[in-house]
């Protein structure tokens, strides 16, 4: 039909019409299935040009792949590899319009796109009583050494993956009917980092160090690390502070766990906090601090480890201490409730 308006209105204009009164011939005869009087002064235009053709034109662009089997068989093959890749990503790599990956990804391949969520873990008895034992022992702390101290002797640590690409993180394509996945497992397993972190909230203190390419911690670096840290912290021009004055929290992580960490800690009089398993509700690091700095290196894009250390290492420089204390006066908080509770997990850890 529409290569049918087009001649009717080609013809008609070389007798001498004018674009209304063509207009209003077609509308007597066809109604509302005639072409809009903007269509007809542009076909009216481009005949004058002489660029009209009889033929509806293509529209400029990328060709439309969306329905095509190649392209939602490379869609899925990528997807499939990395869940966490964006529409932008993916056209990218493949040179087609983002609409049409959206489109592959939503109505072909039946995917959506949320957020990966941390649920918690199925307690046991034991872990709860664990966790209530952890509470009461940080409560002990801070009533008989008092905030002020725990907010400088108090001595976290933990360790976390950072990725080369932060945009990746937290986003990922699942079915329509599958349920939130409750960790994203990347697999750029050679492009993302192990950072370590030990901090005191006020004054504020850190040693960040982060491991090779590729690799993870064991017992060994682990007590390379707090070797380090205890120099670091006691190589400041003010408020030094030896581990063999702090309490430090560790989880049951095996590298900190591992007698040889232990006899190490042991040796040098270092007293330990040890964290419950499954709590990262009760360590400041999981809590604020390692989210805080993710956020901060949402849109940043790093070469190597050294990257990301410097990267954590102004993230943490620009977070205040009275922040850090607020933070610590909620963990006070939650222990309280968790005890309340009888170990079980508060709903809200904020």
């Amino acid at each position: 039909m529409n290569r049918d308006f087009r001649f009717y209105v080609l013809t008609r204009h070389k007798m001498g019409l004018s674009a209304a009164d063509i207009l209003s011939e077609l509308v007597a005869v066809h109604g509302d299935a005639s072409p809009s009087e903007r269509t007809v002064f542009r076909w009216i235009s481009d005949i004058r040009k002489g660029q009209f053709s009889q033929e509806k034109r293509t529209s400029p662009g990328r060709p439309v792949v969306t329905g095509t089997t190649a392209a939602v068989r490379k869609v899925k093959g990528i997807i499939t590899q990395n869940p966490r890749l964006s529409c932008t990503d993916i056209a990218s790599r493949l040179s087609i319009p983002k609409t049409c990956v959206f489109e592959i990804l939503t109505k072909k391949l039946n995917l959506r796109n949320v957020y990966a969520f941390w649920v918690p873990h199925d307690l046991s008895e034991s872990n709860k009583t664990a966790r209530v034992t952890c509470c009461r022992a940080l409560l002990e702390l801070f009533n008989t050494k008092g905030l002020q101290y725990m907010g400088s002797n108090y001595v976290i640590e933990d360790e976390s993956w950072f990725l080369w690409s932060q945009k990746y993180k937290g986003r990922v394509w699942i079915g329509k009917k599958d349920p939130k996945p409750t960790d994203v497992k990347s697999k750029l397993t050679n492009r993302k980092t192990m950072g370590l972190i030990a901090f005191t909230c006020k004054p504020k203190r850190f040693s960040v160090s982060v491991m090779p390419q590729g690799t993870t911690i064991n017992a060994t670096t682990m007590i390379e690390y707090l070797k380090d840290t205890s120099k670091r912290f006691m190589s400041l021009k003010t408020n030094k502070l030896s581990l063999r004055n702090s309490h430090l929290q560790m989880d049951n992580a095996r590298p900190h766990s591992a007698t040889i960490t232990q006899d190490y800690l042991t040796r040098n009089g270092v007293s330990v906090v040890h964290q419950a398993p499954y709590s990262p509700d009760l360590n400041l690091l999981d809590r604020y601090v390692f989210r805080a700095i993710k956020q901060d290196l949402k849109n940043d894009a790093f070469n190597g480890p050294e990257d990301v250390k410097t990267a954590i290492q102004r993230s943490i420089r620009l977070m205040s201490e009275n922040t850090l204390m607020d933070q610590l006066k909620k963990l006070r908080d939650h222990c309280e409730r968790v005890i309340e509770v009888n170990g079980d997990y508060v709903s809200q850890i904020h």
